[in-house]
């Protein structure tokens, strides 16, 4: 059962939103319209924006050409906040942690951080095989994040979502929106540059969930079940020394591939190892998304 403690540790999902958004509906974040706000945007003259009651003195008295120029400010706006999720078979494979649930509690987490700043929340998971998506349409309304990470948590990984998550990708609004990318990346470089280009223009904050058990196996010694991350098959073999160097090597060769994708892109992924630090978690969110 879902704590409030667990969701107060990730209040700061939507309210550390900087990015600029063109929202039809009044809320928290940064808006690109102009009227009645807060926040300084800039200044314009006054024939374009004729609004008498805020002449700027200063920036009118300085203009050369005598332009009477009035402040304007921004328009507070609301959001769809998108989570598009992998659950795959390989979220499944456990090492030191359980990324399964890890991936249920944030997607409950940013639902929570949605409707806190007044935002509606989408969520599409994908599965592998023949099992359908999970969808959601845009909804806002109290304990939808408790809801959210329950049915997650009933929601069993199986079979490469690769394709389906790629297909779930292409059907977000082309309207720049706010993503959460959450997974464990087990995918070719080329799906996953595939998967970036259809998400290219959003705000968008990719979570790479990993297992540190899966990626050092050098205290392992004898009889051993190695589980193939991307497709979830196990194995049983004889662990020696070399073969953990190796593998370990092969695992580090895939992570740096995955981090040179998104290199390319301009992203930097949150990464999310084991468990979730929640001071390192906040601070991450706290710099705008690209």
């Amino acid at each position: 059962m879902t704590t409030a403690a667990e969701f107060a540790l990730f209040d700061a999902i939507a309210y550390q939103l900087r990015a600029r958004f063109a929202g039809g509906r009044p809320g928290a974040h940064r808006g690109r319209q102009r009227g009645a706000g807060a926040r300084f945007a800039d200044t314009a003259p006054l024939l374009t924006h004729p609004d008498p009651r805020r002449i700027d003195l200063r920036r009118s008295l300085r203009d050369p050409f005598g332009t009477i120029h009035v402040r304007r400010f921004e328009v507070p706006a609301a959001v769809t906040v998108h989570a598009l999720m992998d659950f795959s078979a390989s979220l499944a494979v456990a090492g030191a942690g359980d990324r399964w649930a890890l991936a249920a509690l944030l997607g409950g987490a940013v639902a929570q951080g949605a409707v806190r700043t007044g935002d509606r929340f989408a969520l599409a998971a994908a599965r592998g095989g023949d099992l359908p998506p999970l969808l959601r349409p845009p909804l806002r309304y109290s304990g939808l994040g408790v809801e959210t990470r329950a049915l997650l948590d009933t929601l069993e990984p199986s079979g490469q979502g690769i394709e389906t998550l790629t297909e779930l990708a292409a059907e977000i609004p082309a309207r720049r929106t706010l993503t959460f990318l959450i997974s464990d990346f087990e995918m070719p470089p080329e799906m996953l540059s595939r998967l970036l280009t259809l998400l290219d223009g959003h705000a968008l904050w990719p979570i790479w969930l990993r297992d540190s058990g899966l990626d050092d196996v050098s205290g392992r010694f004898g009889l051993c079940d190695i589980l193939d991350p991307e497709t979830g098959a196990a194995r049983t073999l004889l662990m020696r020394p070399g073969y953990a160097r190796a593998y370990a090597r092969r695992r580090a060769e895939c992570r740096a591939a995955t981090a040179e994708v998104f290199a390319a892109f301009g992203r930097r992924p949150i990464e999310v190892v084991d468990r979730i630090d929640t001071e390192a978690f906040v601070a991450a969110l706290a710099t705008e998304p690209a």
